[in-house]
């Protein structure tokens, strides 16, 4: 195996690595003893008629072969990727690609280096759990861990004038997209939206895509069993409500509270 150990016998012959065969009286008991060194843990016998990871007694009356397997302690580390922003966290050494979530094991005492990446319309918010902050996190393996990544969603114009804001596409896009990230998380099937590709100046935002992004947060709401926030003009009439910047700033804000 990959980790380190000693065998030795009862009598005395057996002292591997130095010595790993001996001659013995035909038929005579030989107890072997596996011990594992620092950082490693034995695996268990094959051979011999020794199975297991308790005690090897063979009795040869011809030459025999016992494998004691010694293997590294490894311990795992587990990553969660959190917010309404997208966005990817990897791992050196290698064993981590994450998004939602994912786990790997490493050798005890191996350092981990954690790298977040937000993706286009996202940006880092900092780690939580083993490490804290945003900048680099190192991991050191001593026993299993975990961290938590969150990325926040980046809006479009982050501030919209009541009565003077205009309600355009990238608004909204920006606001499907949370949406989509955020629900994913959750493990909600994906919305169909209306209108799927909106045009920058050229798609008309309507009371239908107003409705279907608040459909689609109340349903994280739900799911992480919290009361979605209450709406302005609550009862959106087709025709008559006009889409306003407060309706936008109340779904921004509902994104950043399931962050």
């Amino acid at each position: 195996g990959l980790g380190t150990g000693t065998v030795t016998s009862a009598p005395a012959g057996i002292s591997c690595g130095a010595t790993c065969s001996a001659s013995f009286p035909s038929g005579g008991a030989i107890v072997l003893t596996a011990a594992p060194g620092a950082g490693s843990t034995f695996g268990g016998w094959s051979g011999g008629g020794c199975t297991g990871t308790g005690g090897c007694t063979v009795s040869p009356v011809a030459t025999t072969t016992v494998i004691a397997t010694f293997a590294p302690i490894t311990f795992t580390l587990d990553v969660t990727v959190q917010g309404a922003g997208a966005g990817t966290v990897t791992s050196t050494p290698a064993g981590l690609a994450c998004s939602p979530v994912c786990a790997a094991s490493f050798p005890a005492a191996t350092s981990v280096t954690l790298t977040a990446a937000p993706a286009a319309g996202a940006a880092f918010a900092g780690w939580s759990g083993a490490c804290t902050g945003s900048g680099a996190c190192v991991v050191l393996l001593d026993q299993a861990r975990s961290v938590t990544a969150r990325f926040t969603r980046v809006f479009t114009d982050a501030v919209l004038t009541p009565l003077e804001g205009v309600v355009r596409a990238a608004h909204v896009a920006d606001l499907r997209a949370a949406a989509d990230t955020l629900r994913a998380r959750q493990g909600l099937a994906p919305v169909a939206w209306t209108d799927a590709a909106l045009g920058v100046g050229v798609t008309t935002i309507r009371r239908d895509h107003l409705v279907e992004l608040r459909v689609a947060l109340t349903a994280v709401f739900a799911a992480r069993g919290r009361a979605a926030p209450p709406w302005s003009d609550a009862l959106v009439t087709p025709g008559a409500t006009l889409v306003r910047a407060v309706h936008v700033t109340e779904l921004r804000a509902a994104v950043l509270a399931l962050e």
